[in-house]
């Protein structure tokens, strides 16, 4: 089963990744992943995921075509070292347009996510740093990140809800 990526140039029928390469991709986004929206400045989608062992970033990467560099992140005390990768517009929309039908928990952020991609490649005016977008197209982008801001809060508060499991 191969499904047809949205952003193709220069894959191969023997590179293309399979419903099963994106539903492990989904899940490692749910476990170890982030879906990023923000505005500082310019808005901007990122999907990143940090891990301990470099091969399923490398993995990650493979499914979704990446070639950019694998981020090492080493903790304060330089006792512990992550690697990471940050797949930013317009590649997120690829990841998360993949992965959406695999996605539980973090679906809905996930739609944001492309909502927000979408809204930044549609745009038709001036780009670029320095370039005030008109307020009406500020307005769409905003709304959308801060709808993200409230999954956030929501998400976080539900977990600080919920009973702690006890082992043994």
């Amino acid at each position: 089963l191969t499904r047809t990526l949205r952003w193709e140039r220069g894959r191969t029928k023997e590179n293309m990744a399979t419903e099963l390469d994106y539903a492990w991709a989904a899940g490692f986004i749910e476990a170890d992943g982030c879906i990023h929206l923000s505005q500082h400045g310019h808005t901007k989608v990122e999907v990143i995921v940090v891990q301990k062992d470099i091969r399923p970033i490398q993995r990650l990467q493979r499914i979704f075509d990446d070639s950019s560099k694998i981020g090492v992140v080493t903790r304060r005390n330089g006792t512990a070292r992550y690697y990471r990768v940050s797949f930013g517009c317009p590649r997120a929309l690829t990841v998360l347009s993949n992965i959406l039908p695999y996605l539980e928990h973090k679906h809905a952020m996930a739609l944001l996510g492309i909502q927000l991609v979408e809204q930044i490649t549609q745009w038709q005016g001036p780009r670029g740093h320095g370039v005030k977008l008109p307020e009406t197209e500020l307005h769409k982008r905003l709304y959308l990140v801060q709808q993200a801001r409230d999954l956030s809060r929501d998400a976080e508060r539900l977990s600080e809800a919920a009973p702690a499991c006890k082992v043994g």
